[in-house]
């Protein structure tokens, strides 16, 4: 009985491998705790001697149209004399599976007839949905009219406890039939070590007597591995100078576009991409598009320089300002071109923002439409007047795929922010007359923050504040910690948070004015060494520690301090990891020397969590930052540096200028200090409340061509991967270093 009709060609180019959906060429990345399932397939058969299939091949992609999984299938009949043309091959489901459908030239059917051509091979394919339990659901009869052979092919289901036991059902038939493929589980070893204990499936053609196996001439996607939590994917059979697009998506059922990876041009064999990072995600699912008729899409601001939207102002009747968006396409326009796309960043759609045509009408249901005849249209995107005093809040429009054209990568998406209006000042004042603060941290022991202070004081003055409330904690007390005084320069500092791996919790390392030199302050304030360690002499010249100092807390770098250097502009560069043994400074490592610019002073430091679906690329590595680098033609360009514990460094431009960087804590206020104003001030932590985890870096304000004071939040789209900012101006003077802690120091009337 025929269920559903198809207009798809015969001739498929839409492919998925899945990564965690059974019976696709699968490739599942799972953890140890994580219950993945795999297809085997199976076969029996009952044969004459005149008559034999002598091999059926699947493989598995997905049909963008339907949004379902699709096994296509080969037999190959055989008779006495080799291949056999034109026999009568059946292809059908069985009665019970539900769900189930199978293809050849003419529509989805429980059952299709397919001749076997030339080379003796017939053709179909099979549809499932994506999660489904039956077995044995297929048969493939082959008559050449007097003789008849026949195989079943069952879908069994095998579950991975992730434990890297190999648990699959797959078996040669005995006889001339015999399943090409099969899916198999991999072991980290198998990858080459670097799997950093996931495991992966990949589909293998199996192997055959006297070599003679059949492989499908038709294009297909294949996984052929996981590591280094990247994919490897090969897409072979491919047509020369045809072009292809990798899609890739996590959910399957309830994600409705596609991202846009990368594009190749066939060269009539196979070609590998690029492999595809998955940063933590346990399944991915990959297609891959042709582009044919060509139409490639992009967006970008009108005029092509980014800008930003700001709020209106009805109090003020200022009208702010929006932002208009191009949408573009190359190729064919003889038809209207449906685009789809994603919604990400800070701020919320319809809350905060709208999008529009320029004729006032809405954008709907994730499409912009190019009219038929055109190349191009705008989109406006106008802010809401909420009257509400906040962050200036990002918004990103990403381009997503259907399969039915490409997306160019490199203008994929637009981010920019909306600014609040009125800019309001959201830090508070808690203590002014703070002479010249430069480095802050929280001292767990005394529930107080620690402030360097007295910055250029000719050495005449107390370099350490302790700040808290007094008895009836209504005013903000600063008192000396310490009696060092004599220190120059910048003086950076941390704090031990947490006591582990010989650091004690309250004890303070910092920066001492001379080069590369450490000081070391007790939990108590009472005693210290000014020359706790001397960093190695590496280049000729030790720098000033004005960068950063601090205390690992995630344990991948073995809750060791870590200290950036930087004196002048044109001094540091220098990444070290210095663990401790009874209180002595002990194996200096120096994890990265980054003097590569003219500018290379550090400023600023911090570890992440290794937990790649909150901080992405940047999980578990330090990241530091060159505030005053340059590019090549001398423009300001500041760097934003990752390091892995073996000393790998990756470079970030994300248009900030560091100061300092550190993790948004839960129920903890922000304090800042401002250097040129004399200034302690503090935002509260009900602003942080849907930022927690973020990464926040500080812009001083005080470089050229990043002449604003500024915060700005750092977020990691695990669904885009992208990150996207949002900023918490800074209105009164330049700031230096800040922190996090679980303190409410009071704010004093105005």
């Amino acid at each position: 009985m025929e269920r559903v009709k198809s207009n798809r060609s015969f001739t498929r180019v839409n492919l998925l491998a899945a990564v965690g959906i059974a019976a696709a060429v699968v490739l599942f990345l799972a953890g140890s705790a994580f219950l993945s399932r795999s297809a085997a397939t199976a076969a029996t058969v009952r044969s004459t001697p005149t008559l034999g299939m002598d091999s059926v091949a699947v493989g598995n992609y997905v049909d963008l149209v339907s949004n379902r999984l699709v096994m296509p299938v080969s037999a190959r009949v055989k008779g006495p004399d080799g291949v056999l043309a034109d026999a009568t091959v059946v292809f059908a489901v069985d009665s019970g599976a539900a769900g189930f459908w199978v293809e050849g030239q003419s529509g989805l059917s429980s059952e299709v007839t397919v001749s076997s051509d030339a080379d003796g091979i017939a053709r179909a394919w099979l549809f499932l949905p994506v999660d489904f339990t039956a077995t044995n659901l297929l048969s493939i009869t082959a008559d050449d009219g007097d003789n008849t052979v026949q195989a079943r092919l069952s879908v069994v289901l095998d579950d991975y406890s992730g434990t890297g036991t190999l648990q699959t059902n797959w078996n040669k038939v005995p006889g001339p039939l015999s399943v090409a493929t099969r899916v198999r589980l991999l072991n980290p070893d198998e990858l080459g070590g670097g799997g950093g204990g996931r495991m992966s499936m990949m589909s293998e053609v199996a192997g055959f007597t006297g070599g003679d196996v059949f492989l499908s001439t038709e294009l297909f996607l294949e996984p052929r591995g996981y590591s280094n939590d990247a994919t490897y994917l090969t897409l072979h059979n491919t047509a020369t100078n045809m072009s292809y697009q990798l899609l890739w998506k996590f959910d399957f059922n309830n994600e409705t576009n596609w991202h846009a990876g990368q594009t190749v041009t066939g060269n009539g064999s196979n070609l590998d991409f690029t492999p595809v990072p998955a940063y933590g995600h346990q399944k991915m699912f990959f297609a891959v598009t042709t582009n044919s008729p060509a139409n490639t899409v992009s967006i970008n601001f009108t005029n092509g320089i980014a800008t930003n939207a700001v709020e209106p102002d009805s109090t003020n009747s200022d009208p702010g300002l929006v932002v208009v968006l191009r949408v573009a396409r190359t190729g064919s326009t003889n038809a209207a071109l449906p685009v789809f796309f994603n919604l990400s960043g800070s701020a919320a759609y319809t809350n905060d923002y709208s999008l529009q045509y320029t004729n006032g009408t809405a954008v709907t249901n994730g499409t912009i439409v190019i009219p038929a005849g055109a190349t191009n249209i705008d989109l406006v995107v106008q802010p809401v007047d909420d009257q509400v005093a906040e962050f200036d809040e990002s918004v990103v429009v990403l381009l997503m795929s259907h399969g039915g054209y490409f997306v160019d990568t490199n203008h994929a998406m637009v981010q920019f922010l909306i600014e609040d209006n009125p800019g309001t000042n959201l830090f508070e004042l808690v203590y002014h007359d703070m002479p010249t603060p430069v480095g802050i941290d929280y001292h767990p022991v005394s529930n107080a923050l620690i402030l360097s202070v007295n910055f250029n004081s000719n050495g005449y003055y107390p370099n350490f504040y302790i700040v808290t409330t007094n008895d009836a904690g209504d005013d903000v007390v600063a008192d000396n910690w310490s009696s060092i005084i004599g220190l120059t320069n910048e003086i950076k500092l941390a704090v031990v948070q947490t006591t582990t791996n010989g650091f004690t919790a309250g004890d303070m390392y910092f920066g001492t004015g001379t080069n590369g030199v450490v000081g070391k302050l007790s939990a108590d304030g009472t005693t210290w060494n000014l020359k706790w360690l001397t960093l190695p002499d590496t280049n000729g010249s030790n720098t000033l520690l004005r960068g950063g100092l601090y205390v690992d807390q995630t344990g991948v770098f073995g809750n060791d301090l870590i200290v950036v250097t930087g004196g002048f502009a044109d001094e540091g560069g220098q990444v070290w990891r210095i663990s401790q043994t009874n209180g002595l400074a002990t194996n200096a490592v120096l994890l990265a020397n980054l003097a590569d610019n003219p500018y290379p002073h550090l400023e600023g430091v911090t570890t992440l969590p290794d937990d790649p679906l909150t901080y992405g690329p940047w999980a578990g590595k330090i990241i530091t930052g060159a505030e005053s680098a340059q590019n090549t033609n001398g423009a300001p360009q500041p760097r934003i540096y990752t390091i892995t514990p073996g000393g790998i460094v990756a470079t970030n431009y994300w248009g900030i200028s560091p100061e300092d960087f550190d993790l948004i804590q839960p129920n903890q206020d922000l304090y800042a200090v401002s250097e040129t104003l004399s200034l302690l001030e503090k935002v509260s932590r009900s602003r942080f409340t849907n930022h927690l985890n973020d990464l926040l870096v500080t812009q001083s304000g005080e470089i050229i061509g990043f002449a604003n004071a500024q915060l700005v939040i750092v977020h990691w789209d695990s669904t885009n991967l992208l990150h996207y900012q949002t900023v918490i101006p800074h209105t009164n003077g330049a700031l230096e270093h800040v922190t996090f802690a679980p303190l409410d120091l009071p704010v004093p009337p105005p």
